[in-house]
């Protein structure tokens, strides 16, 4: 495990020996406290947090800040997405939207973070960033919902953008999939440990830059990049979930692996999950052998759940039980 987020002193990277710290953020349990004892230090700015480790607090919109995705560039450039309120809205309102900061190779200060998609009335909630490997063509899948009305009225939406995140396309809205509800996630390991814990808490982490491509958290490494996988054909392969009845009815939860050959213009799915399991948020990896591992959230938070799909498809969704659950999301490298 790396250092906690309890140190009693953040250096600047950039000056190692400057005299500033962040007494008083010590409470590593619940950083959203941070917002009343840190303000000062959400600046984007690189600081030591001991050994090799950096972190940064990010700029932001509002207090409302929530599911960050995180995709490095073949320069070495990081793009940082989350959902934010504008004026303090709460994940589900209307008036969050989705928001793209930018860290260059060996720069020292996040950018200020940029709305890149917003629709009036709803919630854009879960980015998904993802660079496409034929064309260079960096994609931003997320969730919007109606502000107020719950999850099963969400549907999926993209941007892209040809020049590496620097200005993006306007929102298409995707109304070709069959259920309600359908909603992505990218729960990378910057944003969550591996806690296997019986019904521990998550615990949260600040973002460790890039001084080297992979973020270490909970003995999982993993690179930078979004929960797309590229089939050997090129096909995209999507991950993702439903909530049809919305977030409550947790029964009616299950997950499926989108595939599309045309950028989306068109998807098949095959089911990962089925309702009644309570299973969402899949969190899949290629093996070495071209197999598919899938790990699953339990809505029940009563054990995580695996598969593995042999041809990239799960004709005969059967999940099993493998570790006592923490009630977190996963992320896999």
């Amino acid at each position: 495990m790396p250092d906690e987020l309890d140190e009693d002193t953040w250096e600047h990277a950039a000056v190692p020996n400057a005299d500033t710290n962040v007494s008083g953020c010590s409470d590593s349990s619940r950083p959203e406290l941070w917002v009343d004892h840190c303000s000062a230090f959400y600046d984007g700015k690189l600081y030591a947090r001991g050994g090799a480790t950096t972190a940064a607090m990010m700029k932001r919109l509002s207090r409302g800040t929530h599911a960050a995705s995180l995709l490095e560039l073949p320069d070495g450039t990081l793009l940082f997405a989350w959902f934010s309120g504008t004026l303090g809205e709460r994940e589900g309102l209307a008036g969050v939207v989705i928001v793209v900061a930018r860290l260059a190779l060996g720069a020292q200060e996040w950018s200020e973070p940029v709305i890149v998609s917003a629709h009036e009335g709803r919630s854009n909630q879960n980015p998904v960033l993802f660079r496409d490997p034929a064309t260079g063509t960096v994609w931003l899948f997320h969730t919007s919902q109606a502000g107020g009305q719950g999850q099963g009225t969400a549907f999926v939406a993209s941007i892209h953008s040809t020049d590496a995140g620097h200005t993006w396309s306007a929102p298409k809205q995707y109304t070709n999939f069959p259920d309600a509800g359908p909603f992505v996630k990218v729960p990378t390991a910057h944003e969550w440990a591996w806690q296997p814990t019986p019904k521990r808490p998550c615990r949260r982490h600040a973002l460790d830059p890039h001084s080297t491509p992979t973020d270490v958290l909970g003995g999982l490494t993993r690179r930078a990049q979004g929960t797309f996988l590229v089939a050997p054909n090129g096909d995209w392969l999507l991950p993702m979930y439903y909530t049809p009845n919305g977030f409550a009815d947790m029964a009616t939860h299950y997950s499926v692996m989108m595939r599309t050959s045309d950028q989306g213009a068109t998807w098949q799915e095959s089911r990962m999950s089925q309702a009644g399991q309570y299973l969402a948020q899949p969190s899949v990896v290629k093996l070495q052998n071209g197999d598919l591992l899938a790990f699953y959230r339990d809505r029940r938070a009563e054990w995580i759940y695996t598969s593995v799909s042999t041809d990239e498809g799960w004709a005969s969704p059967a999940p099993q039980p493998v570790l006592l659950s923490s009630a977190c999301g996963l992320g896999l490298g």
